[in-house]
């Protein structure tokens, strides 16, 4: 019997959403304001990138892995169970949030000025964003907003020790109808299979296998992206370098690109000579081979949370204020469903995976690939995790290992991104 790819996905994400997601009960948090959109395939970090960051409270560590993280994280995700990366950053959009306008409250009952509590707390993010930017350590020319991780240590080899391990086991594998993964329409993205490999490395010679079937009753859901947000989504890493926008992209087409890095500042950051060798590459799907059998994927995972001490939250929790030119819910409509605007999302974590292992029994066209990852540095994946490719960061490839039964990749990736819900945006 063929592995259902459908479901050994689904159980990957709901694995990692029930264990380093799901809000504790003492939080206010709900699930349902809680999006995980998994890489697909992974993004391979380049560790010591990212060590030993500055803080005020570690005034002797690298301002270089502080700007690292900073840009890292700063992208939106369109809302999808996939990441999509909008092209839009946090800090240009709360940085146009901050222009909003508090709705003047009615007089008192003698005509006095009643104060207002939205220009207080437009004021406090204001003046709190103004006093939080810092000159670059790469581009002196550039300035930017500092962001922090909790663990501090987390990519630090020695600290995934003491990281969650999660086991995976096609034979264990059923489809869940509540699945947090199907609620988040992830579904739709499995289609072609879950090896997501470069066109160029496919034989034609190689056994042909039949296509991962779509439930009937589900279909394949067209994706509707914001038309404000088409031209922000980017082609290529060379469009980026030339312009502030990029050209039209599906989000299809953007899901076949490797994320090398989801955030354009990343690349005014890095030297030039660089980008040759990180572009993405165009990947095309492929189903598992249908005489693959007993898939066990075991990795060690860490929930990694953002600190943006240049970012009030309760800017974007309370009402009674407008943005000139935008209607109601704009930036985001405050639900998980049809949410097109250009903030509907706030990244407030990610997953962060090492010790990856894939063991099967595999068939011809699955060992082909395998045998790919470890040959060469074109970029190669299985479903949310990455198995060669280069490093966002310098350009240099990364691979994973193969002997015949089991792929193994050590090195640091993001599995996936956690995402908060933004409310209604702009609420008037």
């Amino acid at each position: 019997m063929a592995i259902d790819q459908a479901a050994l996905i689904q159980m990957v994400y709901d694995s990692a959403f029930s264990q380093l997601v799901k809000p504790p009960s003492t939080t206010t948090v709900k699930s349902r304001e809680l999006l995980l959109s998994l890489e697909f395939p992974g993004q391979q970090l380049e560790e010591s990138q990212y060590q030993n960051p500055w803080s005020p409270q570690n005034a002797s560590g690298s301002q270089f892995a502080t700007e690292m993280l900073s840009s890292l994280i700063d992208a939106i995700p369109l809302v999808d169970a996939i990441y999509v990366d909008s092209g839009v950053t946090v800090e240009e959009m709360y940085e146009f949030v901050l222009g909003a306008s508090a709705i003047p409250l009615p007089a008192g009952p003698n005509g006095e000025v009643t104060s207002n509590p939205v220009n207080t707390t437009l004021n406090n993010a204001r003046q709190l964003f103004d006093q939080t930017r810092l000159a670059s350590a790469l581009q002196p020319t550039l300035s930017y907003h500092p962001s922090y991780a909790t663990p501090g240590n987390w990519s630090d080899p020695a600290a995934a020790q003491s990281w969650t391990s999660i086991s995976i086991n096609s034979n264990q594998t059923t489809a869940k109808p509540d699945s947090p993964f199907l609620r988040a329409g992830g579904l739709k993205h499995l289609s072609g299979g879950i090896w997501k490999v470069p066109p160029q490395l496919i034989k034609p010679d190689l056994p042909r296998v039949n296509p991962l079937p779509v439930r009937p009753d589900l279909g394949v859901i067209k994706p509707n992206i914001n038309p404000k947000l088409i031209d922000r989504i980017r082609l290529s890493t060379s469009a980026m370098m030339t312009s502030p926008t990029a050209r039209v992209l599906s989000m299809e087409k953007a899901i076949e690109l490797q994320q090398v890095t989801p955030n354009p500042l990343l690349m005014n950051r890095i030297n030039p000579d660089l980008i040759v060798r990180i572009q993405p590459e165009l990947l095309a799907s492929r189903p598992i081979d249908q005489s693959t059998k007993d898939i066990q994927i075991s990795f060690r995972c860490c929930r990694v949370n953002f600190n943006r001490p240049w970012l009030l939250k309760s800017l974007l929790e309370i009402t009674g204020w407008t943005l000139p030119g935008q209607s109601i819910g704009s930036l985001s409509n405050g639900t998980l469903q049809d949410n097109n605007g250009t903030f509907p999302l706030l990244p407030i974590g990610f997953i962060a995976i090492r010790d990856l292992k894939i063991r099967a029994n595999w068939g011809q066209v699955d060992r082909d690939i395998a045998a790919k990852a470890v040959a060469s540095e074109n970029a190669i994946g299985f479903g949310p995790f990455a198995l060669s490719g280069h490093y966002a960061e310098s350009g240099k490839g990364y691979q994973s290992s193969f002997d015949g039964v089991t792929i193994t990749s050590p090195g640091l990736q993001i599995l996936g991104w956690l995402n908060l819900l933004i409310p209604c945006a702009p609420p008037a």
